[in-house]
């Protein structure tokens, strides 16, 4: 009668993850600067607006390579956006409350042209009665609007889920946007304990980028881009 030893199979040690403490609009920020997208346009409003300002402070330090646009008001951030995609690069912005209302008309666009713009909304209640804490109210006004919504329950969902949202929206069975929805004041300036992954993993885990290839601004291959252009 023989036996068979079975080795045991040599396991490497677990990779070592770099933790920090964030709020969750400061995961969100490093988590758009880890997806390394091309051009952000920003619009600052509460909730939301530390959000943009760490954006607009990592690529200011030079740990985020991407163009910045000022823009005058929402509606201006989302049409911007829309042309660097069509353009074919990879974007980001975020809003919340009345900031995503004014920016209804190019965001219904958005979907019906399935650019893949990545944005979080920092979520808020209403303005009548005035109020700039958390709730769904503004989300949820746009929920049948044809884009992805992912709701995150945690600082750490926040931050792996914004990654994820740039690849579920480029990928080619998707090719829609995508919002990131956290709740405002809770999440937004809670700060916790979360693990960053490394650069070369999101790298390897976005794969190359490729937002246009269905609908693109290109004189070289003339196509008409929804009935005004």
């Amino acid at each position: 009668m023989s036996t068979t030893t079975l080795e045991k199979p040599t396991v490497g040690a677990p990779k070592k993850q770099k933790v920090i403490l964030a709020e969750g609009n400061e995961a969100a920020a490093l988590a758009v600067a880890l997806a390394r997208p091309d051009m952000v346009a920003v619009y600052p409003i509460t909730p939301q607006s530390s959000l943009v300002e760490h954006v607009a402070k990592l690529i200011a330090d030079g740990r985020m390579d991407a163009d910045i646009v000022d823009a005058e008001g929402e509606h201006s951030v989302l049409s911007v956006l829309q042309g660097g995609a069509l353009a074919g690069a990879r974007t980001y912005t975020a809003t919340c409350g009345p900031g995503l209302a004014f920016m209804f008309e190019p965001y219904f666009r958005t979907s019906g042209m399935r650019l893949p713009i990545v944005m979080s909304i920092v979520t808020r209640d209403g303005i009548t009665p005035q109020c700039v804490w958390g709730g769904h109210q503004d989300a949820m006004t746009v929920r049948e609007v044809g884009w992805v919504q992912i709701y995150c329950e945690t600082v750490q969902e926040v931050l792996d889920t914004t990654v994820m949202a740039f690849r579920i929206a480029e990928d080619h069975d998707v090719m829609l946007p995508v919002n990131i929805c956290l709740d405002g004041n809770y999440l937004s300036y809670g700060a916790c304990r979360i693990e960053l992954p490394e650069q070369s993993d999101v790298d390897a885990f976005m794969g190359a980028k490729d937002v246009n290839w269905h609908v693109a601004l290109d004189p070289l291959k003339p196509m008409a881009v929804d009935p005004l252009t």
